[in-house]
């Protein structure tokens, strides 16, 4: 019988807990918005020990651990999760359901298993309605940091004449591939593994200290008038990655936010 942990916390907390999981080997995750800002995380271990090893990374947020039934039967508790639409264009559904998309949307999927980027955070949805905004048909792009691998899907789903996708972390990537099923160019690591002037768009859902460092690689890759759709930080640190992207050469010329998330569009000028 597998262990449970439950906990309530922020969105931004949520997010931090489900990237430190990607270090631990958990059978499953539920997660829940509960209320506006606040999530409900259930996270399934084989052993108790497993779990309160993860706990102990995370002295500040107040949790349980019980024993409980198999996780496919917890988890199927949880029929009531609704099909989401966002944007204009995307219709996000969690894997248990088969709702047909409304005329006019496109159906995604909801990843499984744990990898960040499950498209119920608010930098994940910034990035979709960046992308159904901003990535034309035909776009050659890159997924950086795919991390689920929806952005992935999403730019296919779109029109995009191809998609290639990294990430650092090998189990993400394996997670992606899983997710894919082979339908996008997957690799272990980063922009600096991509030849220069070879997308036309490039997807990146992470952190603002790795994009301040990534900017002119990011820049490398874009042919001339290409794009660039960033996330995955606050409105606040939005502001300063302004700069970095400016001191790249690279123009902003788009901006979203939802809650207290940003997402920034970006442009490689022409000659």
């Amino acid at each position: 019988m597998p262990w449970r942990v439950a906990l309530d916390c922020s969105t931004e907390q949520a997010e931090l807990t489900l990237a430190a999981l990607l270090d631990h080997p958990v059978q499953g995750v539920v997660e829940e918005q509960t209320a506006p800002g606040v999530t409900r995380l259930q996270i399934f271990f084989d052993a108790r020990s497993a779990a309160e090893g993860f706990l102990s990374q995370l002295p500040d947020l107040a949790a349980s651990i019980e024993q409980c039934a198999a996780v496919d039967e917890a988890a199927s508790a949880q029929p009531d999760w609704p099909a989401l639409p966002i944007g204009d264009r995307f219709f996000l559904v969690p894997s248990w359901r088969n709702d047909p998309a409304p005329p006019g949307r496109i159906r995604l999927p909801m990843p499984p298993g744990n990898a960040y980027g499950t498209g119920l955070h608010a930098p994940t949805q910034i990035m979709l309605r960046l992308m159904e905004l901003h990535l034309r048909p035909g776009d050659a792009v890159l997924d950086l940091g795919t991390g689920s691998g929806i952005l992935s899907a999403a730019a296919a789903g779109l029109g995009c004449s191809r998609v290639i996708a990294c990430d650092t972390d090998p189990d993400a990537v394996r997670a992606a591939c899983s997710y894919l099923a082979g339908n996008t160019s997957l690799f272990i690591g980063s922009v600096g593994s991509v030849r220069s002037v070879a997308v036309d768009l490039v997807a990146a859902n992470i952190d603002a200290p790795t994009l301040h460092e990534l900017a002119p690689e990011v820049r490398r890759v874009l042919r001339p008038g290409g794009r660039a759709l960033l996330s995955g930080f606050s409105e606040q640190e939005a502001s300063a990655l302004q700069q970095s992207l400016a001191a790249a050469g690279l123009t902003v010329f788009d901006r979203l936010t939802q809650d207290e998330w940003a997402g920034l569009a970006i442009r490689r000028p022409e000659p």
